[in-house]
């Protein structure tokens, strides 16, 4: 999975949901959010989710 492929994101500390329709992600989101808020630990749970 690429990162920084079409914009900044790690510049911008954006985290990227891939292939992950809109309904997956809110709910990897809204869930992932109730763990932590470090957008590294986010991104490692979507690539891994």
């Amino acid at each position: 999975m690429l990162r920084n492929a079409e914009q900044f994101d790690d510049k911008y500390d954006w985290v990227v949901a891939h292939d992950l329709n809109l309904q997956k992600a809110k709910i990897l989101a809204l869930v992932a959010l109730t763990k932590t808020q470090d957008s590294k630990e986010l991104q490692r749970m979507f690539w891994e989710y």
